[in-house]
Protein backbone atom coordinates (compact mmCIF):
# COMPACT_ATOMS: atom_id res chain seq x y z
CA UNK A 1 0.00 0.00 0.00
CA UNK A 2 1.38 3.45 -0.69
CA UNK A 3 1.65 6.20 1.45
CA UNK A 4 0.69 9.84 1.66
CA UNK A 5 3.32 12.21 4.13
CA UNK A 6 2.20 15.00 6.08
CA UNK A 7 4.44 18.02 6.68
CA UNK A 8 5.10 17.53 10.18
CA UNK A 9 6.57 14.13 9.56
CA UNK A 10 8.90 14.89 6.99
CA UNK A 11 10.09 17.69 9.11
CA UNK A 12 10.42 15.06 11.79
CA UNK A 13 12.66 12.93 9.83
CA UNK A 14 14.26 15.31 7.79
CA UNK A 15 15.75 16.85 11.05
CA UNK A 16 17.22 13.90 12.14
CA UNK A 17 18.40 13.16 8.55
CA UNK A 18 16.05 9.45 8.79
CA UNK A 19 14.20 9.77 5.84
CA UNK A 20 15.24 6.61 4.82
CA UNK A 21 13.52 4.76 7.94
CA UNK A 22 10.43 5.48 6.25
CA UNK A 23 11.39 3.69 2.77
CA UNK A 24 12.62 0.56 5.03
CA UNK A 25 9.49 0.57 6.83
CA UNK A 26 7.51 0.76 3.83
CA UNK A 27 9.93 -0.96 0.87
CA UNK A 28 6.89 -2.29 -1.77
CA UNK A 29 6.02 1.39 -1.42
CA UNK A 30 5.91 4.92 -3.10
CA UNK A 31 5.93 7.76 -0.92
CA UNK A 32 3.90 10.73 -1.84
CA UNK A 33 3.21 14.20 -0.87
CA UNK A 34 0.24 16.17 -1.48
CA UNK A 35 0.49 19.34 -3.47
CA UNK A 36 0.25 21.93 -0.24
CA UNK A 37 2.70 20.00 1.77
CA UNK A 38 5.19 20.00 -1.14
CA UNK A 39 4.25 23.64 -1.03
CA UNK A 40 4.89 23.57 2.99
CA UNK A 41 8.43 22.33 2.07
CA UNK A 42 9.75 24.90 -0.71
CA UNK A 43 8.12 27.52 1.61
CA UNK A 44 10.39 25.76 4.37
CA UNK A 45 13.43 25.64 2.24
CA UNK A 46 13.37 29.24 1.26
CA UNK A 47 13.24 29.87 4.90
CA UNK A 48 16.58 28.66 5.67
CA UNK A 49 15.47 25.59 6.87
CA UNK A 50 18.13 22.69 5.96
CA UNK A 51 16.16 19.55 6.46
CA UNK A 52 14.61 20.11 3.32
CA UNK A 53 17.19 19.72 0.93
CA UNK A 54 17.80 16.56 2.40
CA UNK A 55 13.91 15.49 2.43
CA UNK A 56 13.64 16.56 -1.31
CA UNK A 57 17.29 14.35 -2.49
CA UNK A 58 14.81 11.63 -1.96
CA UNK A 59 12.16 12.42 -4.44
CA UNK A 60 9.06 12.03 -2.55
CA UNK A 61 6.18 11.90 -5.47
CA UNK A 62 3.66 14.78 -5.64
CA UNK A 63 -0.07 13.11 -6.18
CA UNK A 64 -2.00 16.05 -7.72
CA UNK A 65 -5.73 15.88 -6.80
CA UNK A 66 -8.64 15.44 -9.46
CA UNK A 67 -11.44 17.83 -9.42
CA UNK A 68 -13.46 15.67 -7.22
CA UNK A 69 -10.62 15.55 -4.88
CA UNK A 70 -10.40 19.45 -4.60
CA UNK A 71 -13.97 19.39 -4.24
CA UNK A 72 -14.25 17.66 -1.33
CA UNK A 73 -10.86 19.37 -0.10
CA UNK A 74 -12.54 22.67 -0.28
CA UNK A 75 -15.12 21.03 1.97
CA UNK A 76 -13.63 19.83 4.92
CA UNK A 77 -11.65 23.00 5.14
CA UNK A 78 -15.19 24.59 5.45
CA UNK A 79 -15.73 22.43 8.12
CA UNK A 80 -12.78 22.15 9.60
CA UNK A 81 -11.23 25.45 9.46
CA UNK A 82 -8.66 24.17 12.30
CA UNK A 83 -6.83 21.90 9.71
CA UNK A 84 -3.82 22.83 7.34
CA UNK A 85 -4.42 22.38 3.69
CA UNK A 86 -1.68 19.93 3.56
CA UNK A 87 -3.29 17.80 6.24
CA UNK A 88 -6.71 18.38 4.75
CA UNK A 89 -4.85 17.14 1.11
CA UNK A 90 -3.45 14.33 2.44
CA UNK A 91 -6.37 13.19 4.09
CA UNK A 92 -8.78 13.22 0.84
CA UNK A 93 -5.93 11.77 -0.98
CA UNK A 94 -5.70 8.94 1.29
CA UNK A 95 -8.66 8.58 1.51
CA UNK A 96 -9.88 8.26 -1.99
CA UNK A 97 -6.84 6.45 -3.12
CA UNK A 98 -5.99 3.66 -0.31
CA UNK A 99 -3.03 5.57 0.68
CA UNK A 100 -1.85 4.79 4.32
CA UNK A 101 -1.68 8.74 5.63
CA UNK A 102 1.84 9.34 7.75
CA UNK A 103 1.03 12.33 10.26
CA UNK A 104 1.74 13.22 13.85
CA UNK A 105 -1.44 16.34 13.70
CA UNK A 106 -3.65 15.19 16.48
CA UNK A 107 -6.92 16.96 14.57
CA UNK A 108 -5.22 15.29 10.80
CA UNK A 109 -5.53 11.79 13.51
CA UNK A 110 -9.12 12.61 14.58
CA UNK A 111 -10.39 13.45 10.89
CA UNK A 112 -8.97 10.35 9.30
CA UNK A 113 -9.92 8.43 12.05
CA UNK A 114 -13.68 9.63 11.46
CA UNK A 115 -13.19 9.23 7.60
CA UNK A 116 -12.06 5.36 7.95
CA UNK A 117 -7.91 6.48 6.73
CA UNK A 118 -5.50 4.54 7.83
CA UNK A 119 -2.84 6.29 9.60
CA UNK A 120 0.42 6.21 11.49
CA UNK A 121 2.01 8.57 13.73
CA UNK A 122 4.76 9.08 15.17
CA UNK A 123 5.05 6.43 18.22
CA UNK A 124 3.27 4.10 15.67
CA UNK A 125 6.31 4.58 13.53
CA UNK A 126 8.82 4.20 16.10
CA UNK A 127 6.69 0.92 17.21
CA UNK A 128 7.06 -0.15 13.54
CA UNK A 129 10.79 0.10 13.04
CA UNK A 130 10.85 -2.03 16.50
CA UNK A 131 8.54 -4.27 15.71
CA UNK A 132 9.95 -5.13 12.27
CA UNK A 133 13.66 -5.46 13.33
CA UNK A 134 14.25 -2.07 10.88
CA UNK A 135 15.75 -0.75 13.95
CA UNK A 136 16.74 -1.95 18.05
CA UNK A 137 15.63 -0.50 20.60
CA UNK A 138 18.45 1.50 22.03
CA UNK A 139 18.43 3.16 18.36
CA UNK A 140 14.80 3.50 18.80
CA UNK A 141 15.41 5.27 22.29
CA UNK A 142 18.14 6.73 20.17
CA UNK A 143 16.23 8.01 17.48
CA UNK A 144 13.44 9.32 20.32
CA UNK A 145 15.86 11.33 21.66
CA UNK A 146 17.24 12.98 18.79
CA UNK A 147 13.62 13.91 17.84
CA UNK A 148 13.15 15.67 21.28
CA UNK A 149 16.66 17.59 20.87
CA UNK A 150 16.44 18.20 17.30
CA UNK A 151 12.13 18.73 16.13
CA UNK A 152 11.31 19.79 20.08
CA UNK A 153 8.49 17.04 19.52
CA UNK A 154 8.65 15.31 23.45
CA UNK A 155 7.07 11.64 23.22
CA UNK A 156 4.76 11.23 25.81
CA UNK A 157 4.06 7.14 27.46
CA UNK A 158 7.52 6.08 25.78
CA UNK A 159 7.25 2.81 27.10
CA UNK A 160 4.21 1.96 24.89
CA UNK A 161 6.28 2.40 22.09
CA UNK A 162 8.19 -0.99 23.23
CA UNK A 163 5.02 -2.79 24.96
CA UNK A 164 4.65 -6.75 23.23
Amino acid sequence: MDVIVDTDILSTFGKIREYELLLKLFPQSKIFVSPRVYQDLIAAKELGYDFVKYVLIHKPQICPLNQNENEESRKLKEKDKSLGWGEIESIILAKNRGFILLTNDKKAIKTASKMKVEYFNLPMLLRQFWRQDILSKDKVINIIKEIEEKDRVFLLNKSQIFED
